[in-house]
Formats: C-alpha cells, sequence, structure tokens
C-alpha cells in the first residue's frame, strides 16, 4: 500500500468516528440510552487505539493535536461515556 500524499487527509479512522457516533445518537434517539451510550464508548476507544498505533499519515482527520493529546481526549470521552453507560437505569 502506497502512503498517502503529502498534507492529504484520510478519512478512514474519522469516518469510523462519525459513523459510529451517528449510529449512537439515532440508539439515544429512538430511546435506547445504554446502547447508545455503549456504542459511543466503544467508537471512541477503537478511535483511540488506531490514533495510538497508526502512523499519523494513515491517522487522517483524527490526527487533530499531537498523538498523546488525541489519544488522551478519545480515551478519556470512551471512558466517560462507558461509565455512564453503566450508571445509566435500565428500564
Amino acid at each position: 500500500m502506497r502512503p498517502a500524499p503529502h498534507g492529504s487527509r484520510l478519512l478512514g479512522p474519522w469516518l469510523l468516528l462519525a459513523t459510529g457516533t451517528a449510529v449512537a445518537v439515532l440508539l439515544v434517539v429512538s430511546g435506547h440510552l445504554v446502547p447508545g451510550a455503549n456504542v459511543l464508548g466503544g467508537t471512541l476507544a477503537v478511535t483511540a487505539v488506531l490514533r495510538a498505533f497508526l502512523p499519523a499519515q494513515y491517522a487522517g482527520a483524527v490526527a487533530a493535536r499531537s498523538r498523546v493529546v488525541d489519544v488522551l481526549l478519545l480515551s478519556g470521552a470512551a471512558v466517560a461515556a462507558l461509565v455512564l453507560a453503566a450508571t445509566l437505569p435500565t428500564p
């Protein structure tokens, strides 16, 4: 596989994040709060792992700041969403 041209912004991990977030929002709007929060947390966690291990040229649009800051922010948001999912009452 050839590396991306210099200056291009690949959408792979970002597209995963956008799609997972959209699915989570659809679940929450349809009344499924716990599964929606779990999907959001899982999506953020997978994106954090991708950002941690992919080179910047393949991380694409997810690489907004330094690798450490991106991974910490994505991981923190994932933990927050998963803790929220764990503490929500189930009907």
